[in-house]
This record gives C-alpha cells, sequence and structure tokens, in this order.
C-alpha cells in the first residue's frame, strides 16, 4: 500500500508538471494557432492572420500580431478592418483552474480599426452586427447572481479611421492613449488622441447598466484640428454652415464641459442635456449654407429689387472667411448663442439664437463692415441705414433655412436714396430737406 502511495504521488507530480508547462507550450504550437485563427475566421467571415500566442500561468496570455481583413471585395484600400500588434491578459492559474476568467487589467498594444460607411448607408460591419444580435446568451442561473467584475483597460498608440463615403466625410484618430474602467455596467475613460493633426482630449462616464444610461463629459477639447471634412455634427454649433458642413473648411478650437444627459437616445437628449463651451473656425472657406446665400444676395442686390436681398440668393461660391467664434450653452432640447460672429470676406456678422437637438434653426443677425462688399456694388450702399447695417434671420431647419431680411427699412432706405440721386442739386437736402425737421 506504501509503494502504492508513493507511485499515486509521483504520478500527480509528473501531471502537474506535464499540465504547468505542457499548456503553456500547447498554445504556442502551430496546431493550436491555427484552431484559434480558423475559428475567428469562421466567426467573422473574413480572412484572419494570427501571430504568437503564448500563456503562462503567472505572467497570463499574450497574443500578436492579429489581423482581420475586410471582406473580399470591400474597401481593401483603406486597409484591414482590424489589427493589433500586441494584447495581453492577466489570466492566472487560479483562475483557469476555479474555471473563473475574470480579466482585471486587458492591455491593447497598436490597435486599427477601419470604419467605412458606402454611400447606401451600409457600414462594413454590419453583418458582424447581425450575426451577434442573432445569437441569444445563455440564461443566468435563478437566484445565482455573478460576482462582480472590474476590468481595467490601456490601449496605447492606437488608430481609429471613419471614412463616410455618403456624407462625403474622413475622420481620423491616431496616437490613442486611453485608459479605461468598466466595473458592474459603469464605465469611466480617459484619453488623448491626435484628431486629423489636433490634440484633443476626452474625460468621460456612463452607467450603462440603467436604462436610459446616464452620462457626463467632463473634459472633451479638440485644439488645432484640420477641419475639412471632419464636422458634420458640429452643424448644431456652426448654423452658418447648414447641413453640408463638408464643404467648409479651418482650423478648428471646440471645448465642452459639464456636458450631461439622462440617457443616450434622442428623447432623454433633448429633455435632459445640458453644458456648455466655445468654438474657433480659423482660416476656413464655406461654400454651402445661410452665410453664403446672404453674400450672394449682397453682391447681386439691386437698389430697385429688393427680390435678391429677401430670397437669401443661391450661394454656393466659396467664401473665405478669417474667423469664426462663439460660446454656446446647451439646455432645453437645443444649443443657445448670442455672441456668434463671423469676420472677413467683406462681412462682418454678429449672430444670436438656437439650433434645436432635432435640426430646427432659429437666428437673428446683423450685417455690417459691409465696406468691401459696397465697392463691388454700389446699389447696396442705397438700402444701408445711417448705422450702415442690415438686419437678417434665418429660420426652419438645418437642411432648407429660410432667409429673412427687414425688407421694409431696407426698402425705405432705398427709395429715400433712389429719390436724392434722381433729385440732385434740384432740392437742397434732397428728400430729407422736403420734409418737415429735415426727417
Amino acid at each position: 500500500m506504501g509503494k502504492l502511495i508513493k507511485w499515486l504521488i509521483v504520478i500527480i507530480i509528473l501531471v502537474g508538471v506535464g499540465v504547468w508547462f505542457g499548456v503553456p507550450a500547447l498554445l504556442g504550437t502551430g496546431f493550436a494557432q491555427e484552431k484559434i485563427r480558423k475559428a475567428m475566421a469562421d466567426g467573422t467571415g473574413r480572412e484572419v492572420e494570427l501571430g504568437d500566442i503564448s500563456f503562462g500561468w503567472t505572467s497570463g496570455l499574450t497574443v500578436s500580431d492579429v489581423v482581420v481583413k475586410q471582406k473580399a471585395g470591400d474597401f481593401a484600400e483603406e486597409g484591414p478592418l482590424f489589427k493589433l500588434k500586441g494584447l495581453s491578459l492577466d489570466l492566472g492559474w487560479k483562475q483557469i483552474l476555479d474555471q473563473k476568467i475574470e480579466v482585471s487589467d486587458l492591455t491593447i498594444d497598436g490597435p486599427s480599426i477601419v470604419i467605412v460607411r458606402d454611400r447606401n448607408g451600409n457600414f462594413n460591419f454590419d453583418d458582424l452586427i447581425e450575426k451577434t444580435a442573432d445569437e441569444s446568451a445563455p440564461e443566468p442561473s435563478p437566484g445565482k447572481k455573478a460576482p462582480p467584475v472590474t476590468v481595467n483597460l490601456f490601449i496605447n498608440a492606437g488608430r481609429v479611421l471613419f471614412i463616410d463615403q455618403k456624407a462625403g466625410t474622413r475622420i481620423e484618430m491616431k496616437d490613442i492613449d486611453a485608459k479605461a474602467q468598466w466595473m458592474e455596467g459603469r464605465l469611466v475613460i480617459d484619453s488623448e488622441f491626435d484628431l486629423n493633426g489636433g490634440g484633443v482630449r476626452l474625460v468621460a462616464n456612463a452607467d450603462l447598466s440603467k436604462q436610459p444610461s446616464p452620462f457626463e463629459v467632463k473634459e472633451f477639447v479638440i485644439d488645432g484640428s484640420t477641419f475639412s471634412a471632419n464636422g458634420v455634427h458640429l452643424a448644431s454649433f456652426i448654423p452658418l454652415m447648414g447641413d453640408k458642413p463638408q464643404n467648409a473648411s479651418g482650423t478648428l478650437g471646440f471645448r465642452i464641459e459639464g456636458l450631461k444627459a439622462d440617457g443616450l437616445d434622442m428623447e432623454s437628449l433633448k429633455r435632459s442635456l445640458t453644458g456648455s463651451g466655445d468654438l474657433s473656425l480659423a482660416a476656413g472657406t464655406m461654400a454651402s449654407g445661410p452665410v453664403t446665400q446672404i453674400y450672394a444676395a449682397l453682391r447681386a442686390i439691386g437698389a430697385r429689387d429688393l427680390g435678391a436681398l429677401a430670397a437669401g440668393g443661391e450661394g454656393g461660391e466659396a467664401l473665405s472667411f478669417d474667423l469664426l467664434q462663439s460660446t454656446f450653452s446647451i439646455h432645453d432640447g437645443r444649443i443657445f448663442t448670442d455672441d456668434l460672429s463671423l469676420k472677413g470676406a467683406g462681412l462682418n456678422l454678429e449672430i444670436a439664437g438656437s439650433t434645436g437637438l432635432d435640426g430646427t434653426v432659429d437666428y437673428t443677425m446683423i450685417a455690417a463692415g459691409l465696406d468691401e462688399l459696397i465697392a463691388r456694388n454700389k446699389n447696396l450702399e442705397k438700402v444701408l441705414g445711417d448705422s450702415g447695417t442690415i438686419p437678417f434671420g434665418f429660420k426652419g431647419s438645418l437642411s432648407s433655412p429660410k432667409i429673412t431680411v427687414d425688407a421694409e427699412g431696407a426698402l425705405k432706405n432705398a427709395a429715400e436714396r433712389l429719390i436724392d440721386d434722381q433729385l440732385g442739386d434740384k432740392v437742397p437736402g434732397g428728400l430729407r430737406g422736403l420734409l418737415p425737421g429735415g426727417k
């Protein structure tokens, strides 16, 4: 009996040693790597490349050089759908033996994602979303609550490229360094990255364990990004661009602080979104939106014909400006500003009003500093009052704003000046000289 016990102890030790060294060695074999690669390829429906896999009972699991290519014929020139240089999990031996895989630290080095929306509005990962939705998760055991899981995520030198062929925009985020924590549905993130040549900082948190999910953006700053095709959603903050900001360019500065809401869906945002910030767009151009319509109208206006002014003109001409800037606040489902200004291109616009989160707009503006336009169109001077300004406005929606103007005041000015021109030196003081008190 004693010899048997000794042999059993020896066998257990040998099995333990075999497992201790054998499992890591097995995962590092070409056979195991091919099995994992094939499973990934079958799961994604795409060609997959997989580098080295290694496992240590104390060092955890590491994977290197993972590439998931685009579907055959889809956007291959933009690079693979996903790739990473390295991934490491702090997966310990106790977790494996207890069959409780709880990852506390996950580090991803050099991840890269290419997202493409085609002209029909379809994304290059739509099939993966549909596949995930079809897979039903197992029901939890009744009366048995899973232990809380905390995951610390670290991303080093990441990259996300978003190409929206439908909207004609291209956004590239690179050099992404981020740390995030996930704990029982609560997500906290602190990140910095380059956005189209400018620095960005984002600090935010959300509680996804609740519905609707409350979130808070503590800090979001864009400093000096090249704005050309990267600002479709900034139209709500810069309504002068209309709904086609891909036709605008410049150097963007943007800051939001204290942004909070009770949920991520549109109804929750309209009801609860609050925040404030400021923006600037320097050395820019526009080729669409209300400001180009107004500019075209002012260039074309005639003393007897105010139709072009009231209609707002056709626009479409590229308009260069020096600086567009504004502060703003968000509440009651709208983005408000009372000091949005645009300077340059022979215009000095001062704008106040709001944009709704549903795309409705309601703004008033004063056009001044029109010397350059007057030099091009002498008739414009005839519709200006003594202040040398014209009050405008635009209402409706970002997609089709309706230009309004104080046509009555402008018409009165135009008529007075037209009669003055015709009277000339025949009546001292012109039309005003004929009125009591010279008015």
